[in-house]
């Protein structure tokens, strides 16, 4: 949470408009918050939401932000107790022999919610063609 000047080549991406290392780790906590609220993964979201609203409560007294992030908190656990989550499967994936790098050997991999093994292999199966 730096006010140190940002290097110019990280905030090159599109929609990012900070001047400090504080205020581009900023954009980043929000841009993480949306995705895990995106994936409904509430849970995630309110730990980072802690760490963002704690700054603005205590470092940068940024009151509003605080009450934004607040509200946002709220929302994420009445998720939690009202919305149907389905369970995501979860695929062990080997790729076996030394023509693959190490971390691909074994891994597991986190299908979205509703897809099955059939949508799984035929994944893969485009990626042993292409091997």
């Amino acid at each position: 949470w730096s006010d140190e000047p940002c290097a110019a080549h990280l905030t090159q991406r599109e929609g990012y408009q900070a001047t400090t290392q504080g205020q581009l780790k900023d954009q980043l906590y929000q841009e993480i918050i949306n995705y895990f609220d995106k994936g409904k993964m509430w849970e995630e979201a309110i730990i980072l939401s802690k760490e963002l609203a704690e700054q603005y409560e205590n470092e940068m007294f940024d009151f509003e932000q605080l009450s934004a992030s607040l509200r946002k908190q709220a929302q994420f656990y009445e998720n939690i107790v009202k919305v149907i989550r389905p369970k995501p499967d979860y695929f062990a994936v080997g790729y076996y022999g030394m023509g693959f790098p190490s971390f691909l050997r074994d891994f597991s991999l986190g299908g979205r919610p509703f897809v099955g093994i059939f949508e799984v292999e035929s994944f893969y199966a485009y990626f042993e063609m292409m091997a």
